[in-house]
C-alpha cells in the first residue's frame, strides 16, 4: 500500500512535466491505478482552460476509468459535455463516455440535451451513454 502511494505521488508530479507525451502517459496511469486520490488532480486538468483539448480529453477518459470513485467530477464532466465549440468535440465525447462509466443516472437530462447537438458523432456518443446508463 505504501509503495502504491509513493508511485501515485511520483506520477502526480509528472502531470506538470514540460513534455506533453509524459503528461498524457501520467494521466492515463492515474486512471489505471484506480485511486480516489488522483481525482482532484484529474479534475484540475479537466477544468484548466490553459491545457490543450487533448490533455483535457485524456483527463476525462481517466476519470471514466475510475468509475464510481470519480463521482465528485460529475458536474465538471456535464459542463464539458454541454459545451458547444466544435474544436472540443473529442473532449465532449470523452466526458460523456466518462459519465456513462461513472454510472450516475442523474446525468441523463444533460445527456438528453446533448442529443440536440448539430454534431452527429456527439449525438451518437450521447445516445450510447444514455443507453449504458439505462440498460
Amino acid at each position: 500500500k505504501m509503495k502504491e502511494a509513493k508511485t501515485e505521488a511520483e506520477i502526480i508530479l509528472l502531470l506538470k512535466d514540460t513534455d506533453k507525451d509524459v503528461r498524457k502517459a501520467a494521466i492515463k496511469a492515474l486512471g489505471s491505478l484506480g485511486s480516489k486520490e488522483s481525482v482532484p488532480h484529474l479534475r484540475a486538468l479537466l477544468k484548466d482552460a490553459e491545457q490543450e483539448t487533448a490533455i483535457r480529453a485524456i483527463a476525462a477518459e481517466a476519470l471514466g476509468e475510475l468509475g464510481e470513485l470519480a463521482k465528485e467530477a460529475v458536474a465538471d464532466l456535464i459542463e464539458i459535455s454541454l459545451k458547444k465549440k466544435g474544436d472540443e468535440v473529442g473532449e465532449r465525447n470523452e466526458a460523456m463516455f466518462a459519465l456513462a462509466k461513472i454510472g450516475d443516472r442523474q446525468v441523463l437530462p444533460a445527456l438528453r440535451r446533448v442529443m440536440m447537438d448539430k454534431e452527429s458523432k456527439t449525438r451518437l456518443v450521447a445516445a450510447g451513454a444514455i443507453w449504458r446508463l439505462t440498460k
